[in-house]
């Protein structure tokens, strides 16, 4: 039977919903790149340093979704569970086959409902902006405008 003339109604029946960029879906756990407001590497998860960063992007954002790979062990997963909980931020996990666990692979994915179209999603290069955030601040001084044209 070719696929190409039959009924998509059928299609779908047999072979299920057809779904927008599945492999996009199956890195970020299940949601779109651009709902993605934060987001941690397995290999980074063992590391307490990022809780506090994670502590500020969840009570930044409360409406979201923190989407867990329900494939890592549970002390992994329960500090962020517990931290879920007390930003008051709904949490869900993923336990499909294809979340693998690797250190390569997302392990946290802090989602919108929509689009939010945010760049630097990484919680480790969160963290180490942070960290030279203040160092820029402090060096760079503003000139007033009169004083640049007397230079």
């Amino acid at each position: 039977m070719d696929l190409e003339n039959m009924d998509p109604h059928v299609q779908s029946a047999m072979y299920g919903t057809p779904k927008i960029n599945p492999d996009e879906q199956r890195r970020y756990l299940g949601t779109f790149r651009e709902r993605v407001y934060a987001a941690e590497y397995i290999k980074d998860m063992p590391n307490e340093a990022y809780h506090p960063i994670w502590r500020e992007v969840l009570l930044a954002h409360p409406e979201a979704t923190l989407i867990m790979n329900g494939n890592l062990p549970m002390d992994e997963l329960v500090p962020f569970m517990q931290l879920a909980k007390a930003t008051n931020v709904a949490f869900s996990m993923k336990n499909d086959d294809f979340y693998l666990v690797a250190p390569d692979r997302l392990g946290l994915v802090l989602a919108a409902d929509e689009a939010v179209n945010i760049d630097a999603i990484n919680i480790a290069n969160m963290a180490s902006n942070a960290d030279s955030a203040p160092v820029e601040e402090t060096t760079a001084q503003k000139v007033p405008w009169f004083k640049k044209l007397f230079r």
